[in-house]
């Protein structure tokens, strides 16, 4: 089930962490909720902030997407798969390369703040933009599945194998939900069979930018459909996601 309320929510958060600075502080998005910032994980080219809602004894771990620099495109474009175990008990999966570096230069800092509310009995929302959309994703399974309360993406590409979009899919279940514009280029690399989607929640905007939500991870190929790195940005994927709620 498609939450609109929770995806405005974590589109704000992940439009807000584009800012260069932001302060340890309480922060009211725009569906009225207040969050603390509590941590930003930041180091080469990740970055990940951790809110904190007191009230629901949840996280919100938000991952950055793509800066407009030679680091980030050079993480982008290492399209090659590696193998990778995300959890002791299962087994190594393909997943992108540039999208796992990433996310490993990271991850001891949010294990610092993540897991000990987690052992306390806390729960987390993932969420993230572009690049940050996969890495979120991957940080997701090296978590308890039973931890994770949401993962919502936005404009997401495709983060891994066939086995890894297996392993996803068992791992997040109907937590995970993707939203894609028709017209955004990213959410189709990188090309090929080797890479792919998972996920059956999503909210899909067409090339009149109008929302239909559906039950596949099965992308629009037509050759009508003009796809641009402009309709990637994240400020109209929260626009999008805020007109589109009931």
């Amino acid at each position: 089930m498609f939450d609109y309320y929770a995806n405005m929510m974590m589109a704000d958060l992940c439009h807000m962490v584009y800012e260069d600075v932001l302060p340890d502080k309480i922060y009211t998005i725009r569906v009225g909720i207040a969050v603390h910032k509590i941590s930003d994980c930041s180091l080469g080219t990740a970055r990940a902030v951790v809110f904190k809602n007191p009230s629901q004894n949840l996280l919100y771990v938000v991952s950055r997407g793509t800066q407009a620099n030679l680091s980030d495109w050079l993480h982008d474009l290492d399209a090659t798969l590696t193998k990778w175990q995300p959890r002791p008990e299962y087994e190594a999966v393909e997943v992108h390369d540039g999208f796992l570096n990433d996310m490993m230069l990271v991850k001891e800092l949010l294990d610092n703040v993540v897991l000990p509310h987690i052992q306390a009995g806390g729960r987390v929302a993932l969420g993230g933009h572009s690049k940050g959309a996969a890495e979120c994703v991957l940080y997701g399974l090296t978590l308890p599945p039973e931890a994770i309360a949401s993962v919502y993406t936005y404009g997401m590409p495709k983060p891994g194998g066939k086995a890894f979009a297996t392993l996803a899919e068992r791992h997040l279940g109907d937590k995970f939900h993707r939203v894609v514009n028709d017209t955004d280029i990213v959410c189709h690399v990188p090309g090929g069979n080797d890479f792919c989607h998972f996920g059956m929640n999503v909210l899909q905007f067409d090339q009149s930018g109008t929302p239909f939500l559906r039950t596949n991870n099965d992308d629009p190929t037509s050759i009508n459909i003009v796809r641009d790195v402009k309709d990637h940005r994240m400020v109209l994927y929260l626009a999008r996601s805020m007109a589109a709620a009931p």
